[in-house]
């Protein structure tokens, strides 16, 4: 395969050379000889001869085997001429390198016959000059797949997949999905193709064959699309107004957090006795999983993080399903937005917004609207409490259908995280369930765990992974926080588009009471979900 720096005019460069010399008369016919085809040598004619058995690659320059057999021929020819800089006086005359006169060198091109080495001798035993075909990118085959082919199938086969598996809830297998269009395409003359071309016509209409990780549930719930179109609205009011708007969420590092991937020798792997005889290791070992488990929780705003919110304590868990809700309870949680509130205002006259998700922990109800398990004695407690009239000759079924079904939730259940901040000045939002791509702080933890993952050992003890992890949110550089902010906002403007909400003029009002962040549903399918992690 030729260089494509290897165009130079020789006639203009033979200056170098002795022009007296022989040499004079054979670049000079070799310039008048060059052939301008594309792949082909550009320093020498286009000389093949089938009978000549030579390389078709050099072994150490991305010069072709012909231009690296001339350039040690010339080379070899000046200095038997004694030549003041051989190698130099044929870069200058060939207008490469020296670096690349240097490796042809010291290549391993074969001279077959004797006539090779003398260079007053004609050049017809020249090694050929093939190009080596490049190698097409898997694009390009995916390009070339679905070039020609028709709307109409294409169409049929985002239908069938859609319709026929994804509805379904059945897997995409070619060998079912190709018959099902071909039988379709019978009427309009047919389609035929293999199943190996048909995955390259999937790969070039969009499709990869991956881990599943689609969360349709965000876009099909109603529910859930009025809470993030509520969300955003009063989001976007609280930047209008000034207000500095903090996002916290927790997370657990573990003992054993080391990379799972690593070059791995697989001659010792196959052959362990071997390496041991030879003192050589066993190769990586694999780490040792999820050990003994620390919980993190942290604060962070656009100008950085939080100074004193930080709350890493050990967790004595050992729950396989590593669900760490279990050990950051909402005592904990309370009490760490006790110690925080203060905090977030930063000096500002201002309340501050901070950003919760729906976790248990979060979501524990100071007092809650009566349900129908309650007992009647409760339950006319709770009436007399919040001074809701009611007949006391009421049986509890008629209590509760005549006077508490009527009640809003909102104005009767609240949580102990909204009074505990109101009281500092603090108004809790919380992120719609599922959406923690709303949530920069998630973002932080996966930076946090990727410096651990590279600088920790599989057998760091917890306490190592604990002041690790401080070290590397004290080390986290304000440009990355920057960039995970407006990763979110572009998140939220996707958002905002989808569900055609106008965030420059939003028709919301702005409620400081409690009561206005709190979910009316009792549903458990509603508690937030860590999918990030």
């Amino acid at each position: 395969m030729c260089h494509k720096s290897t165009q130079v005019n020789i006639t203009q460069s033979t200056e170098h050379i002795d022009k007296g010399s022989q040499t004079d008369d054979i670049l000079v016919k070799m310039s008048n000889q060059r052939a301008n085809k594309s792949g082909q040598c550009n320093i020498l004619p286009d000389v093949v001869l089938p009978d000549v058995a030579h390389k078709r690659l050099c072994d150490r320059s991305r010069l072709c085997l012909k231009t690296k057999w001339f350039v040690k021929r010339l080379v070899s020819y000046n200095s038997k001429n004694k030549m003041r800089a051989p190698q130099q006086a044929a870069a200058r005359a060939l207008g490469i390198s020296e670096h690349t006169i240097s490796a042809c060198i010291n290549s391993n091109t074969e001279y077959h016959h004797a006539s090779c080495n003398d260079p007053t001798q004609d050049y017809s035993h020249a090694p050929s000059c093939r190009t080596i075909k490049k190698r097409t990118t898997r694009r390009k085959q995916w390009e070339r797949a679905i070039k020609n082919i028709d709307a109409l199938i294409i169409e049929k086969i985002k239908r069938l997949i859609h319709d026929e598996f994804y509805r379904k809830n059945r897997k995409v297998a070619v060998s079912l999905l190709l018959p099902k269009l071909q039988q379709q395409m019978e009427a309009d003359g047919g389609f035929t193709c293999s199943e190996s071309n048909f995955r390259l016509i999937l790969n070039g209409l969009g499709y990869r064959f991956r881990k599943i990780d689609s969360r349709p549930v965000v876009f099909e719930r109603q529910e859930l699309i009025d809470w993030r179109k509520r969300y955003l609205r009063e989001l976007h009011v609280y930047r209008q107004r000034g207000y500095r708007i903090v996002y916290s969420d927790e997370t657990r590092v573990f003992a054993g957090m080391s990379q799972r991937y690593d070059w791995v020798d697989m001659d010792v792997l196959n052959n362990p006795y071997k390496a041991q005889e030879n003192g050589l290791t066993l190769g990586p070992k694999t780490p040792v999983g999820r050990g003994k488990r620390a919980i993190v929780v942290h604060c962070i705003a656009d100008d950085g993080l939080i100074e004193g919110a930080e709350f890493i304590f050990a967790s004595n868990s050992t729950d396989a399903d590593g669900d760490y809700h279990r050990e950051m309870n909402a005592e904990k949680f309370e009490n760490y937005i006790r110690k925080i509130a203060p905090l977030l205002k930063n000096g500002s006259d201002k309340p501050a917004v901070l950003v919760i998700d729906n976790a248990p922990c979060h979501s524990r109800y100071e007092e809650k609207i009566p349900t129908k398990s309650m007992t009647g004695r409760k339950m006319r407690a709770w009436l007399r409490k919040n001074n809701i009239p009611f007949l006391e000759k009421l049986t509890k079924k008629e209590l509760f259908n005549t006077v508490v079904t009527p009640l809003k939730k909102a104005d009767y259940n609240r949580r102990a995280v909204e009074r505990i901040a109101l009281e500092h000045g603090v108004i809790i939002l919380r992120l719609p369930p599922y959406h923690c791509d709303l949530n920069p702080i998630e973002l932080v933890w996966g930076w946090i765990k990727r410096q651990l993952r590279d600088e920790l050992r599989s057998d760091d003890k917890l306490v190592a992974v604990m002041a690790a992890t401080k070290l590397a949110l004290k080390n986290l550089p304000q440009s990355a926080i920057h960039g995970f902010f407006s990763h979110v906002r572009e998140v939220e403007q996707r958002y905002a588009a989808l569900d055609e909400i106008l965030l420059d003029n939003p028709d919301c009002e702005l409620v400081t009471d409690a009561a206005a962040f709190v979910d009316d549903s009792d549903s458990e399918d509603e508690v937030e979900v860590d999918v990030m992690e």
